[in-house]
């Protein structure tokens, strides 16, 4: 494993996953995006805390992941 660049990743303690942390998300570059996936692939999950994203800023995000499945079970939020 190398080290990130332009991120910091500090592992969570019993194999939960990791914090990524230096991250706005409203705003990441492509060499941030490149790290984040890469922090996701080597610890199963990761978190972000403290971001404050608009329902929009929300869904471009996910997006960016994958194509965005709408669960049928429940109750959409409108927009």
């Amino acid at each position: 494993m190398t080290a990130y660049e332009t991120i910091t990743v500090r592992r969570m303690t019993g194999g939960c996953g990791a914090e990524v942390l230096g991250v706005d998300l409203k705003a990441l570059t492509n060499r941030q995006w490149d790290e984040v996936r890469r922090a996701f692939a080597e610890n199963g999950v990761v978190f972000f805390r403290d971001q404050k994203l608009t329902p929009e800023q929300h869904i471009e995000f996910a997006r960016r992941w994958n194509p965005i499945d709408v669960n049928r079970f429940f109750k959409s939020v409108p927009g």
